[in-house]
């Protein structure tokens, strides 16, 4: 008999290695997957991920990522054509 985890939720997984699924699957932004990217990445879109709803931060304050949602989110926050305001 197959033992089966009924609290188990395959659309949330670690955001470490959702990041390196995203950018291996996305080489033409760059970036590599590395800690640093990965560092970079959630202090410049955590809040808006957050906000989409494809990034939630659990009780014990590891990050989760969507599998199902990431990648169209994550894609249009690095490409977006953001106008910097000058003075």
């Amino acid at each position: 008999m197959e033992k089966t985890d009924d609290f188990a939720n395959p659309e949330w997984v670690p955001a470490q290695g959702a990041w390196k699924q995203f950018c291996a699957a996305n080489p033409g932004l760059g970036l590599k997957g590395t800690n640093g990217s990965y560092i970079w990445f959630c202090r410049t879109a955590a809040h808006e991920l957050v906000k989409a709803g494809v990034m939630r931060r659990s009780k014990s304050r590891a990050l989760l990522i969507n599998t199902k949602t990431f990648a169209p989110v994550a894609f249009e926050l690095l490409t977006a054509d953001r106008a910097t305001p000058t003075n």
